[in-house]
């Protein structure tokens, strides 16, 4: 049997080019830079944006206390959509008449709000930051207690 461990090959072109420089670029691909993919605590943890970036204890702790509060805001919002009263749909022979335009754009504008909400701290959770996660999760916690148990208590009741 013949040994292929000594054969080289050479494939022309790009990957023969030299390793391409993404420091030059504005590119940051170093690992220690980069977005940990493991939970992990550390109070240098970029979030979200460049510029929300804390570096010391104070700014992580405000930036905790931010996210305490816009998930209490989620809950919120969610509750507010399902407290809302549904609108009737008239229906006047085939065709149906659509809710109050007024109604309908509060509506909408509350639910994109709210969805808007959802994904902003879906990413924050995705730091992976323990403190960040467990302030995510305490403001669900929190915001559910002051506004979703009235809420899952209504509709046990309305069942």
């Amino acid at each position: 049997m013949e040994d292929h461990g000594q054969h080289q090959f050479k494939h022309p072109g790009p990957l023969d080019s030299p390793p391409m420089d993404h420091a030059e670029m504005g590119h940051s691909m170093s690992m220690s830079g980069g977005m940990a993919m493991t939970f992990h605590w550390s109070y240098d943890t970029a979030i979200l944006f460049d510029w929300w970036h804390p570096q010391d204890p104070f700014p992580f702790y405000v930036s905790c206390i931010i996210c305490v509060v816009m998930t209490i805001a989620y809950e919120y919002l969610k509750t507010q959509q399902a407290l809302l009263p549904s609108i009737p749909v008239e229906k006047k022979g085939k065709r149906q008449t659509w809710p109050n335009r007024e109604d309908a754009m509060v509506r909408t504008g509350l639910y994109v709000l709210q969805m808007a909400l959802a994904y902003i701290i879906m990413l924050i959770f995705m730091t992976y930051n323990i403190g960040l996660c467990i302030s995510v999760l305490f403001g669900y916690a929190l915001g559910f207690y002051l506004f979703g148990a009235a809420r899952s208590q209504e509709e046990v009741l309305c069942h």
